[in-house]
C-alpha cells in the first residue's frame, strides 16, 4: 500500500562528495540501502502565475515563521502514460514537516486541474482541493527534478537519509512525459543531504555527521529556482542561510582568508 500520510522532521545539509563518503564510512553499520535506493525524482510546483506560495514560503525560512505551505505532483522514475503520481500538500509547522497526498496518474490529475473532476472521493483528496481553492486555484509554473540515493536504518524505520544530486529545474513544458531537463540548481560539486526522523536525531548519526564536518542548511529547491530567475540577489548573511556548510554567525570572513560561505557563494555565482 502506498503510504499517503507523513508526518516527521526534516534537516537539510550542504555538502560535497568527500564528506557524502566520510558520512557513509562512518554511518556504514548503521545504514543500509532502501528498496528503492537509486531513483529519479520529479516534482511539478502548482502555484499563482507570481509564484506567490513559493514566495510566501521563502520569507517564512528567512524570517523564522512557524507556517509553509506547497501543494505539488511527484513522480518516481521516467513518467509515462501509465506512471503513478502523486498529488500532496506539504506543511511545514514549528519544526515538524507532513505530507498528505494521494496517488493517482496524469489523465486524472487534468482532469482535476482542467476541469475540476475529483480524482478519487476521500479525505485527504478534499484537504487537497480545499488548499487548492484557498490559494486562488494555482497550476503548475515549475518541474524539479533530481537524482536521489536513498538509505533507512535496518534499527528505526522512520528514519530516513537521501543525497540528492543534479538539481534543476525549468518553468516552461511543465508536463513530465517530456523528461527532466533543466537549468542547475546547486552549485557544481554540491549535494543536497536530507535527513527524516520521526522524533530527534540517533546519537550515533549525530556523531557521524559531527566527525564529517557537516553542519546544518537551511535551503529549498522551488526557493532557489525561484530566486535565479527573478535575479534577485541577498545580501551574503540571506545567502548564507541556503548554501554555506556553516551558520552565518559562525563565519568570520577575513581578506586573507574566503569564508566557507564566500567561498560557496563564488562557486554558485
Amino acid at each position: 500500500m502506498q503510504q499517503s500520510t507523513f508526518l516527521r522532521k526534516e534537516k537539510k545539509y550542504m555538502i560535497s562528495p568527500g564528506q557524502q563518503n566520510r558520512l557513509m564510512s562512518l554511518a556504514a553499520e548503521r545504514l543500509v540501502p532502501a528498496e528503492y535506493a537509486d531513483s529519479l525524482v520529479t516534482s511539478v510546483y502548482l502555484d499563482t502565475p507570481d509564484f506567490s506560495m513559493i514566495g510566501r514560503s521563502v520569507e517564512a525560512g528567512y524570517e523564522g515563521y512557524a507556517y509553509k505551505e506547497k501543494l505539488r505532483l511527484r513522480c518516481y522514475g521516467r513518467a509515462d502514460d501509465g506512471s503513478t503520481i502523486f498529488f500532496e500538500v506539504k506543511k511545514k509547522y514549528l519544526g515538524m514537516v507532513s505530507k498528505r497526498r494521494i496517488a493517482t496518474d496524469l489523465r486524472g490529475l487534468e482532469a482535476y486541474l482542467r476541469e475540476g473532476i475529483l480524482p478519487e472521493k476521500s479525505q485527504i483528496m478534499s484537504e487537497l482541493d480545499y488548499t487548492m481553492r484557498k490559494n486562488g486555484q494555482p497550476r503548475p509554473v515549475m518541474l524539479i527534478a533530481y537524482d536521489r540515493q536513498a538509505y533507512v536504518s535496518p534499527d528505526d524505520p522512520e528514519l530516513r537519509v537521501t543525497f540528492d544530486r543534479n538539481v534543476r529545474f525549468r518553468t516552461e513544458d511543465l508536463d513530465p512525459r517530456l523528461g527532466t531537463a533543466g537549468r542547475r540548481i546547486l552549485p557544481p560539486g554540491t549535494l543536497l543531504l536530507e535527513i527524516k526522523t520521526a522524533g530527534s536525531m540517533p546519537l550515533w548519526l549525530a556523531g557521524a555527521l559531527n566527525g564529517a564536518d557537516i553542519r546544518p542548511s537551511s535551503f529549498s529547491k522551488a526557493g532557489e529556482a525561484l530566486r535565479i530567475i527573478s535575479g534577485k540577489t541577498e545580501s551574503e548573511e540571506k545567502r548564507c542561510k541556503i548554501y554555506s556548510l556553516q551558520s552565518y554567525r559562525e563565519i568570520s570572513p577575513s581578506r586573507a582568508t574566503p569564508s566557507a560561505c564566500s567561498a560557496l557563494l563564488s562557486a554558485a555565482r
